[in-house]
């Protein structure tokens, strides 16, 4: 009978927006696509897809309140040892989006830092040698995340990797990373996995650290990592700070 801390809307069945050439919405393809020549008034369309992604300058990628950026599934974004920042802008009523269609497009760089609000990441490829990392709460301005889901995405390490897949920590007991949705996504392939007979290194699928609450972890498959599936950290018993600790973890399936 008490209210209880939730997302605005389901992130796990909010089904993906369909492209229908809105002044919202962008269409990629980076193999194909034109600037100069995209649809939609240089948004891209289907017949007339634009190259780059909109908002996207010197690595960093700004999401106003409501856009959708569709990517076609041959696209290519971001490589080597690149960092790449992501600021949303959304809001309850107006998510942002990245959206995969026909299949995944893959994403290259190095990490994906991810900051602001309402961001919904749907059918994305993270592969690259070293492992491609998605980090909430790091971004511009080292700002936090409040709503933000990553699903139906690969993480592919190729048999390397550097820390988590996945991770997440915020600035300050007043700037939390928090509402984070990791659903039904592929982690896989990161580090010397099947190694016996040397020392682990911290090659994790999942973990939050500092300052992080109300995660939800459902349904994900993990597998062939050199460090854990899961791993919740950052403080020991000892420490007091109990305010810095990661709170209200929920991991099922």
């Amino acid at each position: 009978g008490a209210n209880a801390a939730a997302f605005p809307y389901d992130p796990c069945t909010t089904p993906c927006p369909t492209f229908a050439g809105k002044t919202n919405q962008y269409y990629v393809d980076s193999v194909s696509g034109d600037d100069a020549t995209a649809g939609n008034d240089g948004r891209g369309s289907v017949a007339r897809p634009r190259k780059t992604l909109p908002g996207l300058a010197n690595g960093d990628w700004r999401l106003r309140a409501g856009e959708q950026v569709f990517i076609t599934a041959n696209s290519e974004f971001f490589s080597g040892d690149v960092d790449t920042f992501v600021e949303a802008q959304g809001e309850p009523d107006a998510v942002c989006w990245i959206v995969g269609v026909g299949g995944r497009p893959k994403f290259a760089g190095d990490k994906f830092f991810v900051s602001g609000q309402h961001l919904i990441i749907d059918h994305i490829l993270f592969e690259r040698q070293g492992g491609m990392r998605v980090k909430f709460g790091s971004g511009f301005n080292q700002t936090h995340v409040r709503y933000a889901t990553l699903r139906h995405c690969v993480f592919d390490g190729l048999g390397t990797g550097a820390n988590a897949a996945i991770g997440g920590s915020g600035n300050s007991d007043q700037q939390r990373t928090s509402f984070v949705c990791i659903y039904k996504n592929v982690i896989r392939n990161l580090g010397d996995w099947d190694r016996q007979d040397k020392a682990g290194k911290d090659r994790h699928g999942i973990q939050m650290t500092a300052y992080t609450d109300h995660w939800w972890i459902v349904e994900n498959e993990v597998f062939h990592c050199e460090g854990d599936s899961v791993q919740i950290n950052t403080s020991s018993q000892a420490d007091g700070d109990y305010a810095r600790r990661p709170h209200y973890i929920y991991v099922a399936g």
